[in-house]
């Protein structure tokens, strides 16, 4: 359950608290930093903390501190921050892809709904943008290195990276990635082949493309083009980097009708 910060009484005294610490009883540690909180605010509104916090039952019961190791602790102070204010601060001219991907990531770990909702909604907001490339780079790879198949994260990574694909293509850090990273250089073109299915079904009609929003008039012809086009510049990227056979065998996916 969050805290209700609509209701502008629990805002005063929730901000307070966040920004005083009077009356913390629980310590959180994350590489070397130390964030000192409320039981009664955190543990309330995640059932991961609460189970942590129950006396006789976890270390963390007796001595009052619980340790984040594998946690980034910028993300972990976003979501201190959201436990108390409803919102955590971020830049808003320039997304900060990793940021939101790792603050989603966690609150999916501990339970707080909320805060994963909240990520995600402004990362929803920035897919028609196109993202830094060296920043959106590192967050494909942190993202992949940190979530499991099928996760939202990756579910989103990917949309924004076939919407965006022509410009990212041209980028060494993205490209380096899509290289490393053979789950994501897959993903992107199962993606593009589901784009193609949803757009390219017809011998000669008007198409919209759902990952850019682009519409055509167009045949066969530039149907054909557009799906060698695609597949040529992604058995590139993935060639130079190695992963031929994985490049060769998802290619064929975009080929085929």
């Amino acid at each position: 359950m969050a805290a209700d910060t609509n209701n502008p009484q629990n805002k005063e005294w929730l901000a307070r608290l966040y920004q005083s610490g009077q009356y913390a009883d629980l310590t959180i540690t994350c590489d070397g930093h130390t964030f000192t909180v409320h039981k009664s605010v955190i543990c309330m509104q995640s059932s991961f903390f609460e189970k942590a916090c129950k006396k006789d039952t976890f270390m963390e019961g007796a001595t009052g501190v619980v340790d984040l190791p594998d946690d980034d602790p910028v993300a972990v102070k976003a979501m201190i921050e959201f436990l108390y204010l409803g919102s955590y601060s971020y830049d808003q001219e320039t997304i900060q892809w990793s940021l939101h991907f790792k603050v989603a990531t966690i609150a999916d770990k501990y339970d707080i709904n909320p805060l994963e909702n909240f990520a995600y909604n402004v990362l929803e907001k920035a897919k028609s943008d196109l993202p830094d490339d060296n920043e959106f780079a590192a967050a494909a790879k942190w993202t992949y290195e940190n979530t499991g198949v099928g996760g939202s994260g990756r579910k989103v990574i990917v949309e924004v990276a076939v919407r965006h694909l022509k410009d990212l293509l041209g980028s060494e850090a993205f490209s380096n990635v899509v290289g490393e990273v053979a789950e994501f250089g897959r993903d992107i073109l199962i993606a593009t082949q589901e784009v193609k299915e949803k757009t390219l079904n017809s011998s000669k009609a008007g198409y919209k493309c759902f990952a850019c929003d682009w519409s055509w008039l167009s045949s066969d012809a530039s149907k054909n083009s557009f799906v060698q086009e695609t597949t040529s510049i992604m058995l590139k990227e993935m060639n130079a980097s190695g992963n031929v056979q994985i490049a060769r065998r998802k290619a064929s996916l975009i080929r085929a009708q």
